[in-house]
């Protein structure tokens, strides 16, 4: 059976933000050359992507969106019992990103705020963690906020950088309204985790390598690195994504005596074009019914399932719901899917700002 079945629960609400400043792939020619920069687009799919602010955070975009949603949707905050800010880019290493939300958003103190450290698969892991709450709750709402905003080490100015990541992840934050209603309504999921792969995307620093030296050398593949860099084993994770994703897609549904001609869209985690190409070849899938953000806002991580969502719905004012399958894979290792009913409507359109919260900074005292 699938991992659990949520019943009387929907999402009523989706916004995102991201960045002014866009960042065209095709500028890098001049440094890169035309040949690397056309290859990385082919593969990726990627021609633009936002970057933020010097100090802006994915929680600045994030409350953006869910200022913009809550006031919209006239939503009672009181009701809200808790926010929960999936992201791998936190303000701080503590206190949790989601308590600088909770003063900045005016939430009450019967709200309870945490964060998840999560990735590639954040939307569906988020999304079942909300509703698991909600079961238990007295109050109708839990905020659920997932993005990314990462503050990489300036690869262009290195001779020869990793150039899927120099031209690969755009930052962007979006806000999920998951409620507890009185209705027929249900969410499916089902998550899976293997950790004995966990050294294929990494990133190091912190506790476990407190000392490890900072300096940028040239790596045995001729890229330039540090040890803080973010590590991809890339032909490891294409391997996975193209293994793990179709046969999660075709076991989910068959528990469910389902097919994917039951739903009008499949919503992939945007890790690049030629993996979820690839996905959607072995579910024998038509493209049309696989929306893609990536051209617009690039690999935006945690956030890419709800980016692609409002880039798709956004602008759709239909109330006629929409039956969707939503799917991530990726750091963990992990992976997962959700099933659900969407009506365009509770979509916003995508925001754009540059604001930063500038009493976080935190200064000697």
């Amino acid at each position: 059976m699938p991992g659990y079945v949520f019943h009387n629960m929907k999402i009523s609400g989706i916004a995102a933000a991201a960045p002014t400043s866009t960042i065209m792939n095709r500028d890098y020619e001049t440094r890169l050359g035309k040949s690397v920069v056309d290859r990385v687009i082919t593969v990726t799919g990627i021609e633009q992507y936002h970057k933020s602010a010097r100090c802006q955070t994915a929680s600045d975009l994030a409350y953006t969106a869910a200022e913009k949603l809550l006031t919209e949707k006239s939503i009672d905050r009181s009701e809200i019992g808790a926010i929960i800010d999936v992201t791998e880019s936190p303000d701080y290493i503590a206190p949790s990103t989601a308590f600088v939300l909770h003063k900045r958003l005016k939430l009450p103190q019967t709200c309870m705020a945490f964060d998840v450290n999560l990735g590639c698969t954040g939307y569906v892991y988020g999304i079942h963690i909300a509703c698991s709450l909600l079961q238990t709750m007295v109050q109708k709402y839990v905020l659920l906020v997932v993005g990314d905003v990462m503050k990489r080490p300036d690869m262009s100015e290195r001779k020869n950088p990793d150039n899927s990541y120099l031209m690969m992840f755009g930052d962007a934050s979006t806000v999920t309204l998951v409620e507890k209603t009185g209705g027929s309504e249900e969410i499916a999921t089902d998550l899976y985790a293997d950790g004995t792969d966990f050294k294929m995307l990494y990133t190091m620093g912190r506790c476990r390598c407190p000392d490890a030296p900072h300096d940028v050398t040239v790596w045995s593949d001729g890229t330039e690195r540090s040890l803080y860099d973010p590590y991809m084993d890339g032909m490891g994770v294409f391997v996975f994504s193209t293994t793990y994703a179709p046969r999660l897609v075709r076991n989910f549904l068959k528990e469910r005596n389902e097919s994917l001609e039951l739903y009008e869209e499949i919503y992939f985690h945007q890790a690049n074009k030629m993996i979820v190409e690839r996905i959607a070849k072995h579910l024998k899938l038509d493209m049309a019914k696989v929306p893609l953000s990536l051209p617009r806002y690039g690999n935006t991580n945690c956030g890419s399932i709800p980016v692609t969502l409002v880039d798709n719905l956004g602008d759709n004012d239909s109330d006629v719901p929409r039956k969707l399958l939503l799917c991530g894979f990726g750091v963990g290792l992990s992976w997962g899917i959700v099933s659900l009913e969407l009506c365009p409507s509770v979509v916003l359109p995508m925001m754009f700002s540059d604001d930063y919260y500038a009493e976080g900074e935190i200064r000697p005292r």
